[in-house]
């Protein structure tokens, strides 16, 4: 298991977290699928040592809930909905519809998709596997999902 010192200042934090997060982002562009999961484990261990910071750690994801990168924002949401669910839930929300025009590639782009889908699902505490399922809940956040086949 990777570990990432918590007592590092957040700033540090989330440079590593935007770094492992471009590197993991390099291997699903180069279909390296087992470079995209060791670069994944050093991600999940720095947003770990970033909830770890507490107060600074929250504010560090609030700030990166409008990141460029589609996956740094999935992050923070994924971390944020828990205490500040007003902002994050429409981040995510907008991550099912969005176009990624970044160079995302198209497995990257399910990954992103799937995830802020499975936080949303869980969110709102919807059993179902039906997209259509989200279309009321999140509305109230301000964000139209279109209905799926």
């Amino acid at each position: 298991m990777t570990r990432i010192r918590s007592d590092l200042p957040a700033a540090e934090l989330m440079m590593l977290l935007e770094k492992y997060t471009d590197l993991r982002r390099a291997a699903l562009l180069a279909d390296d699928v087992p470079r995209a999961n060791r670069y994944s484990d050093k991600v999940h261990a720095v947003l770990n040592a970033l909830t770890d910071r507490g107060e600074e750690g929250r504010r560090a994801f609030e700030e990166l809930l409008t990141h460029p990168l589609p996956h740094m924002r999935l992050y923070a949401a994924g971390k944020a909905i828990k205490w500040k669910p007003d902002a994050a839930v429409p981040v995510l929300g907008r991550l099912l519809i969005e176009e990624f025009d970044d160079g995302t590639a198209r497995l990257a782009a399910v990954d992103v998709r799937v995830s802020a889908d499975n936080l949303l699902m869980e969110f709102f505490d919807i059993k179902s596997l039906n997209p259509n399922d989200l279309i009321e809940p999140i509305k109230a956040y301000g964000i139209d999902l279109p209905r799926m086949p």
